[in-house]
């Protein structure tokens, strides 16, 4: 769709879209899921860039499964020491994650779930632990006074804050997070993160053709355009999941 939008729709109404690369290595890098690598050298445009994290998820897919099955037994104790590694690594050679190939983040999850799994989950009841993890990640979400330029502080805050948040609320929730509604969010989330930018995208064309914003008080034109966004991404996102997603879902 991506491909489509900047390589013949905007052409076509009259969008030049400035592509400095060869069309096949496009394809070749997003076909074999390494579109983080693409977008190191490259800028094919919001839309096609923020699929980079879908390849960073498929890479840890093809090898963590076989790792997970050699080590089965002890996978605790290997899952933390895979861990150590790759953050030993990010502190002493932090350019080998030039293409954001950051599966620590994925490991401390993993680590997290087993523990999880494993009945081995008394701290997850520490409600003290609740509320400094949880306004930790709101203050981390919301505003930037965690920010680091220490790559190696910033990455393992993150790390930490955003797995012990997961785990915290699927595991012993201090607040209500079982509804219809989110469970259905979580289930076209992935559809909500690929097309985002593509509404996104298609909203400011219109606003800026039409010249929209000249007729709304700018703060309100800002809260209704972000409103508007969330709104048809999500609409996008269940049509796509009750028409095409769903499909695979049943064939897997």
């Amino acid at each position: 769709m991506g491909v489509v939008l900047y390589h013949l729709i905007l052409p076509y109404l009259g969008f030049a879209f400035d592509r400095k690369y060869p069309l096949s290595a496009l394809v070749l890098d997003y076909v074999f899921f390494i579109p983080n690598i693409f977008k190191h050298y490259y800028n094919p445009g919001s839309i096609l860039i923020v699929l980079w994290s879908i390849g960073i998820e498929e890479q840890f897919y093809l090898f963590i499964p076989v790792f997970m099955f050699l080590f089965k037994r002890n996978v605790i104790q290997y899952i933390s020491f895979l861990l150590l590694i790759l953050l030993i690594i990010l502190f002493l050679f932090p350019q080998f994650y030039v293409y954001q190939n950051f599966y620590f983040y994925f490991i401390f999850g993993g680590l997290l779930s087993s523990i999880s799994l494993q009945k081995k989950r008394a701290i997850f009841k520490n409600k003290a632990l609740h509320i400094v993890v949880y306004l930790l990640f709101i203050f981390s979400f919301l505003t930037n006074v965690f920010e680091s330029e220490n790559i190696f502080i910033y990455h393992v805050f993150n790390m930490l804050i955003s797995g012990l948040f997961i785990s915290l609320i699927s595991d012993y929730p201090i607040f209500i997070v079982k509804n219809r509604f989110l469970d259905y969010l979580g289930k076209i989330s992935y559809g909500v993160y690929v097309y985002h930018a593509i509404v996104f995208t298609g909203i400011l064309f219109l606003v800026t053709k039409f010249k929209l914003y000249s007729y709304i008080n700018p703060t309100l034109f800002i809260v209704l355009l972000n409103l508007l966004v969330i709104v048809i991404t999500m609409l996008v996102a269940h049509l796509s999941f009750k028409f095409f997603e769903s499909k695979f879902y049943r064939r897997k």
